[in-house]
């Protein structure tokens, strides 16, 4: 299964310290490479690493208040600023699960990879900020809806480091509950019984990182979570509830 586990603070901390001149040019550009521990699937109690690439294409027009990106983590979209605001729109990426991925997913069903669909609304206020995000699934058997949120902040430690705190949550809807831990009734064990996933808090959880500026357009960054999955705890599937979660990558920006 393919997973950019690369979190949204650890992008904002990293692109933030490098962001080049808006004043000399609309486009902007980063690109890297992380790598990833995490869990084999949402639930398991293994963990796997992964590598995964890191770009960011921004164009910005209207005076800086419009932009067009293409983002690993966000996919391709718009967005606006509106005083201290932004809100836009994107198509993204929904990672899948396959049962091959850990034995505890033997003779489960697969979740299929998807497009998504996006609407997203932040605010920061100095060091500060905060957003939620809507994400739907555009594929017929993974289009369940994820509203996550999150608040936090990015500080400037030194010259060349800086830091970054988040606490966040994620509400599910029948759909993507069932999809990602629900056990249908042919799927039952002896071990394993049957499971349906209803809407709820998928999780909430904290985050934190550390980037540092290696020299004016390099960096290197370190990002770690720790979540507890909420809803669906008691699904069969669920070896741990508690899923941690480390990144460590090098950017560099054009």
């Amino acid at each position: 299964m393919k997973k950019i586990v690369l979190s949204l603070l650890l992008v904002s901390t990293a692109i933030s310290a490098h962001a080049m001149d808006e004043t000399q040019q609309n486009w902007t550009y980063s690109l890297g490479a992380f790598s990833h521990v995490s869990p084999d699937y949402m639930g398991s109690g293994d963990y796997k690493g992964s590598i995964s690439p890191f770009f960011n294409a921004t164009y910005q027009w209207d005076q800086h208040q419009n932009y067009f990106f293409i983002r690993s983590h966000e996919g391709i979209g718009v967005q606006t600023r509106l005083g201290q605001a932004i809100v836009g729109t994107s198509l993204g990426y929904r990672g899948g699960r396959e049962r091959e991925e850990n034995t505890n997913l033997a003779g489960m069903h697969g979740v299929n990879e998807t497009g998504t669909t996006n609407l997203f609304f932040r605010y920061g206020h100095n060091e500060y900020n905060g957003g939620i995000n809507l994400s739907k699934g555009l594929s017929g058997d993974n289009n369940g809806l994820v509203i996550s949120a999150n608040v936090g902040c990015n500080c400037k430690l030194s010259e060349k480091v800086t830091g970054s705190f988040s606490v966040g949550t994620a509400w599910a809807d029948n759909t993507y509950m069932d999809d990602y831990f629900g056990v249908k009734t042919n799927e039952v064990t002896a071990n394993r019984t049957a499971y349906k996933g209803k809407k709820g808090i998928l999780n909430y959880g904290i985050s934190a990182g550390l980037s540092y500026q290696l020299q004016e357009k390099q960096s290197i960054a370190i990002s770690a979570g720790l979540s507890k999955i909420s809803k669906a705890q008691s699904s069969p599937i669920v070896a741990s509830d508690i899923q941690g979660r480390l990144s460590l990558g090098y950017i560099h920006s054009f």
